[in-house]
């Protein structure tokens, strides 16, 4: 009945509701900031040790100051009074613990934090910590510790809330009322369930970070508020992996489960960590979609050195601009820009492009979990258009003309739809193509018959 349903608003598309009080967010992420760029390149790769490096950047290291800068300047000139920014961590680079220490890790937080405050003033900004934003990077301890408090320091400006700040200096994530229509971001520290976290391995709960978030999300139910979830590692596998996750599974489990049972409250989820550009759908028990999670592509080009890549693995510099509807807080279309770091470094000039908008590239309404289900039914066609084009943008466009064969796109499709490990292995092993064509047969007049039946229903 659901595939009939699927099949249905595939053609038709969410029915409009009308003028939308339409506002715009930032989500910016992966600076991976190397200070060693221009003298020891402590985070490139040996090919780029000796040889020339572009002002902006590499593909084979992290991010110079350059083109953080550049970033963040992009930023306002594109959309200069957003109504929050998300950031979302991993601020230090790609490289052995023996070339940092607790003080450089802190250096390097702490002049992202005052380079994005002088450029947006008065702009809230939700920032979240990666599992390079501590000293030994990944093991982050669930408790309060130095680097906690020297970053709670620095971002009091953004908490303007002593309960979120202390939450944040006992284990690094923490809760706030928007300024909007009865909305909340909650920042997680997700670090704690990374496979690279040593120190959470055996714990049931690491600074009982699960049964806040169910309170957290028990009370936003009770106060009818929408919620914005906020974190650096994504739950689920990694798309351009075939056998890459990110959490131990027991965290996956447990959390994939919270987000289903309140998914009635979430309006959207906004990740990182991966560098790619990508969305993670979650289900509930009759196979609905119910939940929408985007990964946001990284500002860094570092080429990562994770054996056996499906694909590119590097990419081009990413910002993403959100649009949503400040009536509901629901999250409406991606503006993508980048940076192409090949002709910029030729030109010495920096210029971000609008890389996509998903609601024209895509033909979608919105980035409702349904909408999205509807896409990735486009992507599973043969040679699909829809599909192409997201595989181009998975890495921001590095490799126009890149493709993907059958098993590539199998991992993409199945990481797309399927958070459960379990789930995901059958999904792979299974054929993603079989329901390719099961719309194709059903003519357009019959479709266009039940658009007010479906307008109705969500009207209602």
């Amino acid at each position: 009945m659901y595939l009939l349903f699927s099949c249905i608003i595939l053609f038709l598309g969410v029915p409009s509701v009308g003028s939308q009080n339409t506002g715009s967010f930032w989500h910016v992420t992966d600076f991976h900031f190397d200070p060693s760029y221009t003298s020891s390149r402590n985070s490139c790769h040996t090919e780029a040790k000796q040889r020339p490096l572009g002002q902006y950047g590499d593909y084979l290291c992290d991010s110079p100051y350059a083109l953080i800068n550049s970033s963040m300047y992009a930023m306002r000139d594109i959309e200069d009074n957003p109504d929050f920014i998300i950031w979302t961590g991993d601020d230090t680079p790609h490289t052995s613990n023996d070339n940092l220490d607790e003080s450089k890790v802190l250096s390097m937080i702490l002049n992202l934090t005052h380079l994005l405050m002088e450029v947006f003033p008065n702009t809230p900004v939700y920032a979240a910590l990666g599992n390079h934003d501590y000293h030994p990077k990944h093991l982050m301890p669930p408790h309060s510790n130095p680097i906690y408090n020297a970053v709670a320091d620095s971002w009091k400006a953004w908490f303007r809330n002593d309960v979120a700040e202390q939450t944040f200096r006992n284990g690094g994530f923490y809760t706030l009322p928007m300024a909007r229509n009865g909305s909340r971001v909650v920042v997680l520290n997700t670090v704690y369930y990374y496979t690279n976290d040593k120190l959470t391995a055996n714990d049931s709960d690491p600074a009982g970070q699960l049964a806040w978030l169910d309170e957290v999300l028990t009370n936003a139910t009770l106060a009818k508020e929408k919620v914005h979830i906020v974190a650096h590692v994504p739950p689920g596998h990694f798309e351009r992996h075939r056998t890459k996750y990110w959490f131990y599974p027991q965290f996956n489990k447990k959390f994939q489960d919270l987000i289903v049972k309140f998914s009635s409250v979430i309006a959207g989820m906004y990740f990182a960590h991966e560098h790619t550009d990508n969305f993670r759908l979650f289900y509930n028990q009759q196979d609905y979609p119910v939940a929408a999670m985007f990964i946001a592509p990284a500002v860094t080009p570092w080429q990562t050195t994770l054996p056996n890549m499906i694909g590119s693995a590097a990419n081009n510099p990413g910002i993403r601009l959100f649009k949503y509807n400040r009536d509901t807080s629901l999250p409406t279309d991606i503006w993508q820009h980048y940076l192409n770091l090949t002709q910029t470094n030729m030109t010495n000039t920096a210029n971000w492009q609008l890389e996509y908008k998903a609601s024209e590239m895509y033909g979608i309404r919105d980035l409702s979990p349904q909408s999205l289900n509807q896409l990735v039914l486009k992507f599973k066609r043969q040679n699909s258009e829809e599909f192409r084009k997201y595989y181009q943008y998975n890495t921001a466009s590095i490799q126009p003309g890149e493709t993907c064969g059958e098993l590539c796109k199998k991992v993409h499709i199945c990481s797309i739809t399927n958070i459960d490990y379990d789930d995901f292995e059958k999904c792979v092993i299974g054929a993603v193509s079989a329901a390719s064509t099961v719309c194709d047969w059903m003519p357009t007049f019959v479709l266009l018959s039940i658009n007010a039946v479906i307008a109705s229903i969500a009207a209602n």
